[in-house]
């Protein structure tokens, strides 16, 4: 019994670890098979990894090479600046790419060289507008030389700019102008001073009329000039004691005049008779001289009338009066002409004898090339007047 119990024992532990055995081999084939599903699953994930990384490189391709195509195509645009932007995009796909690469270095180097150009464009638009402003600063001072100066530079920067050419011949046009004004200036301004001479001549001959008249002109031509308005002023101041001068002189010559009358009477039949016996006496020398023609003989006659009447105690206009009353007695009607050698001078005489009236226009000219006009002797005239009354007979 004991036995059997112990077989029976045996057996149930043999049960035991037979199921013990068959759970063992039922748990190692499941770990098995599990392991089994894992390892495909694992290698179904790399494959769809493989496959993602696949597609994912396909698509970074695929990006990379449209990046680039756009890049390229920018480039053949010479928009440099899109090209770089599409190549740098590019570079972050695919760093080491060496013909990518390439390209970013020879857009680099078009932007450079664009940057450049700009930056010496810039520099050139600044000096070119900086010298057309000093230009324009110059033309508008009328320094029309020194604007043109700059202009042309700015030209020489750019030849092609219609610009500076149009500035530079307002210029010219301006010199012309100013150089037409300077001409027309420089006449006014003959004009002016030969008036003032005209005038100041005739104010020395005291021919107030004339002079007035040159000194109004001359001041018509220069308003502001000082010179003009004080001549005038010295003709008006001249005009005032002329006409006072004249009125005292008719009050006195009234309150004096028949005591003057019969002074003037006596002393003239005084002088007449003096003036007969020194002609007398004249002639008697003239007789006993002889001279070798009728020329030199009215040359003697005019020099020894002339130092007569100069000894007499008469006034100047008297003298004259006398002198020229004479000489109608030795020069005949008409004009005669003589020539007179003095020392270191030629004097060409015109002796006009109309009506027995006498004019006397000579010219006197020096050895060392003065030359001088006078009228009645002692009063100087121009040589526009000489020759107008000496043509008058001629």
């Amino acid at each position: 019994e004991r036995k059997a119990e112990e077989r029976k024992a045996q057996a149930e532990r043999d049960r035991l670890a037979a199921e013990e055995k068959a759970r063992q081999e039922a748990d190692l084939a499941a770990a098995k098979a599990a392991e089994e599903a894992r390892k495909a699953e694992e290698q179904r994930q790399a494959e769809l990894a493989k496959q993602k990384a696949e597609e994912a490189e396909k698509q970074r391709l695929a990006n990379y090479e449209s990046l680039v195509l756009r890049g390229d195509g920018a480039f053949q645009n010479k928009n440099y600046e899109l090209a770089l932007s599409n190549y740098q995009e590019a570079k972050q796909l695919y760093p080491e790419n060496k013909d990518l690469l390439k390209k970013l270095g020879d857009t680099e180097s078009q932007l450079d060289r664009l940057a450049k150009e700009e930056a010496e464009k810039l520099a050139l638009d600044k000096q070119y507008d900086g010298l057309m402003k000093d230009g324009q600063s110059a033309f508008d001072k009328a320094d029309y030389n020194g604007a043109i100066a700059k202009f042309e530079q700015a030209l020489a920067l750019k030849p092609s700019e219609q610009a500076p050419k149009q500035k530079i011949q307002a210029a010219n046009s301006e010199l012309e102008q100013l150089a037409l004004a300077e001409k027309e200036k420089q006449a006014k301004e003959r004009q002016f001073v030969l008036l003032m001479q005209e005038g100041n001549s005739a104010l020395g001959s005291n021919d107030l009329a004339a002079a007035k008249s040159k000194f109004e002109d001359a001041q018509a031509l220069k308003p502001q000039d000082p010179e003009p308005k004080s001549k005038l002023k010295e003709i008006a101041q001249k005009e005032q004691e002329l006409a006072a001068a004249e009125l005292e002189k008719k009050r006195k010559e009234e309150e004096a005049k028949k005591k003057f009358e019969e002074q003037q009477r006596l002393e003239e039949e005084a002088k007449a008779k003096e003036l007969a016996a020194r002609i007398a006496a004249i002639e008697q020398t003239q007789a006993a001289a002889a001279p070798s023609n009728a020329e030199e003989a009215r040359i003697q006659k005019y020099e020894k009338l002339k130092e007569t009447i100069e000894q007499l105690d008469l006034a100047a206009e008297e003298q004259r009066k006398a002198f020229l009353s004479e000489l109608a007695k030795i020069y005949p009607e008409g004009m005669t002409k003589e020539q007179v050698n003095g020392k270191n001078f030629v004097l060409l005489r015109h002796v006009i004898n109309k009506d027995n009236v006498v004019t006397i226009y000579e010219k006197k000219t020096w050895d060392w090339g003065g030359v001088f006009y006078f009228k009645d002797s002692d009063i100087a005239i121009t040589e526009a007047i000489y020759n107008l009354e000496i043509g008058k007979y001629q």
